[in-house]
């Protein structure tokens, strides 16, 4: 590993000395965790609602023709 690698990493292992900075640790992960979750379900949702707009335009044309 480089030098200026293992600095962050020992300044990681300090903050988790403490139940308060592992508490502070897990939060962050935590956040990070549903800040990506947020992400993902907004996509999620529109491909939702265009996939129902699809499937209700063919069930119409379906029971026309």
């Amino acid at each position: 590993m480089a030098p200026g690698m293992s600095t962050p990493l020992l300044a990681l292992a300090g903050v988790t000395n403490s139940p308060l900075g592992t508490a502070l640790l897990a939060l962050g992960a935590m956040a990070a965790l549903v800040f990506i979750g947020r992400l993902l379900l907004s996509i999620a949702w529109k491909l939702v609602a265009a996939a129902t707009v699809v499937v209700a335009g063919l069930w119409v044309v379906s029971v026309l023709l």
